[in-house]
């Protein structure tokens, strides 16, 4: 019994942690359902400008297919990650198109 003020102070502040915490998701999933759509159609336009200056190549087409082979927003992320790399070691065949590299470079 001589416990219980100290747990109860403990468990209140352990809820208020965890609405807290539960409120900050939800946020942050409101603002991945804004933001992501941005992803997916970066990935996409990256893909395009690939497929066109690398056309003379089925390596590196058969590269970028395999990238966009996922559905999930991991994926659509990791995609985005393997097509910079790529591109990095393109570059020559990219600027050749006018492709803008700079967007290669992590910031």
């Amino acid at each position: 019994m001589e416990d219980l003020p100290v747990r109860r102070g403990a468990l209140r502040e352990a809820e208020a942690n965890w609405g807290i915490e539960w409120r900050t998701q939800e946020e942050a999933e409101k603002l991945w359902n804004l933001e992501s759509p941005k992803g997916y159609d970066l990935r996409n336009q990256i893909a395009h400008h690939f497929y066109y200056a690398f056309y003379d190549s089925p390596t590196l087409i058969a590269k970028v297919n395999s990238y966009l082979e996922g559905t999930t927003h991991a994926e659509m992320i990791q995609c985005l990650n393997n097509l910079s790399v790529l591109g990095r070691d393109n570059q020559e065949l990219l600027t050749a198109i006018g492709f803008d590299t700079g967007l290669f470079q992590f910031r």
